[in-house]
């Protein structure tokens, strides 16, 4: 074994010194292997020897001392390279030295491009002097280098002085391509018109170029609707509403953009629909007074002309629908637009046409048999027969004018309710001059008196009512196109009307003074007589008063039936407030009152509103006549004391209040009896 054996064999990680020891080599020469391990050891000793000896203090202090002289060295050769590099960079040309070159240099070349601009453009105009110009194929390119030049030049603002003689060259020659460019479109050849195009943008005419597309559509549909007016002169035979040349018209102008806008979307690429729509527009509303002639007149010559708004409304539906289903925005805008003015034109022949016909039957309203003429029972039939025409009229609207049919019919429902009003007040069918003049049936019982007035009553309630369910089926319908519930809270369409509300009001009022004045009809031949009877027997009184014991007088026959007939009357309201329509034209009036006296809806009774109104009537009349009488016996006094007492009650048994001047009358008399 080698000493470099033995070394490694110690210095492994995991050594066996026992296993190395009675190693047959080891243990044969032990003499030599003892001397190979002093001879490791010895040196392992020598070399920590010398490494405590490198690390002294000293030494390391040594050599700290030598690296500092070799960084100050580096460090003076590198301060000398810098000011070598700075001594380089001075001699070098500057950024701002560089920036001024580059910017004369521009100038310079621009200067020459100007320059050269300026010497070609000249020859450029001088060729022109020598070539003819009908001659196009040299014409052309120089035409080309003008405008090349002139664009450049123009952008310096350098004058050229002759710009108006070139456009009009520019237009001279391009007017000899007008014809070619409306039979490049007739017959569709692109490559034509693709060449022209080139034209036209080298010449700086791109506009002028669309314009010629466009104006060769507008052209063509404008001379399509001048030949359909010919076929369709006034003076001659109208075909019917569906074969009007209205429609051909339509279907014209979407067959003309099938045509032509896939060729303009070759040629100005993705706006190539939009021109060809506005194109035919152009034209269409150019001609719009001839479109819309034609409309009116074959619609006035429709013999049913709502039903014809109902076909025509279909027919433009029917058309718009087939325009979508085509999936193009521009068409369908412009076919929108159209449908939108003929819906106009619409509008104006539909209200006309409702009003006269709503007006011809509110003009039919009248009794048939005479002897029902009084009872007023036969107007109810009536305008339930104009209610239903009404109603239908609002679902056909809805059906023509979609959303927007509310504004539509309401002016006609609105003026066709005032027409009713003044009919029923020129003809004076619920008698209101009658009530005015104070005219009484003697013969009927207060009973049949108040239910005749009291159908007057319902009537007008029948009206307002009327105007609930119009304004209801308006919602409901306006719910139904638009496929939501109207959440606004605002249900009246219909402008409540004015005459109506006067109207509701006068017959109200004329109707329970008209009862009043049966009770006291009846109640002032009883106190005239009653006041004969009290001055007759007024001498006798005296002669006989002082052997009579003072007895209280009892009310008289007459005060008596005025309480029976408002107690009567009250019975007849409450029978009557279960009838809607008498109900709504109470209520309309007396919320009125209701507001004035602040009073919540808890608090008011529509009974005893209707029937105060009555009573106070008779009261004041009462109190009135005592005041009349004078100087008051003792005897009518106490007469007049007993009914007045009398009367107080009765109003206070039927829930009413009285009047002050009653209270003040009853304490008047009271004193002049004590």
């Amino acid at each position: 074994m080698k000493d470099k054996d033995l070394t490694d064999l110690l210095s492994a990680d995991k050594c066996d010194v026992i296993a190395i020891i009675n190693e047959s080599s080891f243990a044969k020469k032990s003499a030599e292997m003892a001397g190979m391990i002093d001879s490791m050891y010895i040196s392992a000793n020598q070399r920590l020897v010398d490494e405590k000896r490198d690390f002294d203090l000293n030494s390391v202090l040594l050599n700290v001392n030598e690296l500092s002289k070799e960084t100050d060295a580096i460090l003076i050769k590198l301060s000398t390279h810098i000011k070598s590099l700075k001594n380089e960079e001075s001699k070098l040309p500057s950024s701002n030295t560089i920036l001024v070159y580059d910017s004369a240099k521009t100038r310079t070349d621009l200067i020459a491009k100007v320059i050269k601009s300026k010497i070609e453009f000249k020859n450029a105009c001088d060729n022109l002097k020598l070539i003819d110009r009908c001659n196009h194929k040299e014409l052309y390119p120089v035409l080309v280098r003008l405008q090349e030049c002139r664009k450049f030049l123009n952008e310096y603002f350098i004058s050229l002085g002759n710009e108006t003689e070139i456009e009009e060259m520019k237009q001279q020659f391009l007017s000899s391509h007008s014809n070619v460019i409306s039979n490049g479109i007739e017959s569709n050849d692109k490559i034509t018109l693709l060449d022209l195009q080139a034209k036209y943008n080298s010449l700086d005419c791109k506009q002028i170029f669309e314009d010629a597309f466009k104006a060769f559509i507008t052209h063509k549909m404008t001379i399509y609707v001048e030949q359909m007016e010919q076929v369709t002169r006034p003076d001659e035979i109208l075909p019917s509403i569906t074969d009007a040349s209205l429609w051909k018209i339509l279907s014209e102008a979407v067959d003309m953009w099938k045509s032509y806008h896939q060729l303009a979307d070759e040629l100005f690429f993705d706006k190539g629909s939009q021109l060809t729509s506005n194109s035919i527009y152009e034209a269409l509303f150019k001609k719009w007074s001839t479109i819309n002639g034609m409309f009116v007149n074959v619609m006035t010559n429709e013999k049913d002309q709502l039903t014809a708004c109902l076909q025509v409304s279909k027919l433009l539906g029917s058309h718009l629908e087939s325009v979508k289903a085509r999936g193009d925005e521009h068409i369908l805008h412009i076919c929108s637009k159209v449908n939108e003015n003929l819906l106009q034109s619409l509008k104006v022949i539909y209200q006309r046409e409702t009003k006269s016909f709503l007006f011809s039957i509110i003009s039919k309203i009248e009794p048939q048999d005479k002897s029902f003429k009084s009872k007023h029972k036969w107007l109810i039939p009536c305008i339930e027969d104009l209610q239903r025409v009404m109603l239908q009229l609002v679902h056909e609207a809805g059906d023509i004018f979609g959303v927007k049919f509310v504004e539509i019919i309401c002016s006609s429902l609105e003026t066709a309710i005032d027409e009713l009003i003044n009919l029923i007040i020129n003809k004076d069918y619920l008698k209101i001059k009658k009530d005015a003049n104070n005219e009484i049936n003697i013969h009927k019982s207060i009973g049949e008196i108040t239910e005749e007035k009291f159908n007057s009553i319902v009537v007008v309630g029948y009206i307002i009512k009327m105007q609930d369910s119009l304004n209801m089926s308006m919602k409901k319908t306006l719910e139904e196109i638009s496929g939501r519930l109207l959440t606004n809270g605002n249900d009246l369409f219909l402008t409540p009307s004015q005459l109506l509300n006067k109207y509701n009001k006068n017959v109200v009022n004329h109707k329970t003074s008209a009862i009043s004045n049966v009770i006291i009809y009846k109640m002032s031949s009883d106190l005239e007589g009653l006041f004969n009877q009290f001055v007759g027997q007024q001498e006798h009184a005296k002669n006989v008063a002082a052997s009579l014991p003072n007895f209280s007088a009892a009310p008289h026959n007459y005060i008596t039936t005025v309480g029976h007939s408002l107690l009567q009357i009250l019975n007849t309201v409450t029978i009557y407030l279960n009838n809607a329509y008498f109900e709504a034209s109470i209520k309309k009036i007396s919320s009125k009152e209701n507001e004035r006296k602040k009073t919540t809806s808890s608090e008011f009774f529509l009974d005893l509103w209707l029937l105060d109104n009555i009573a106070v009537k008779c009261v004041d009349y009462f109190v009135e006549q005592i005041h009349e009488m004078g100087v008051l016996s003792t005897p009518l006094a106490k007469q007049l004391h007993a009914d007045a007492r009398f009367l107080i009650d009765a109003i206070v048994d039927l829930r009413l209040q009285p009047t002050h001047e009653l209270i003040s009358i009853v304490a008047t008399l009271a004193e002049q009896i004590h």
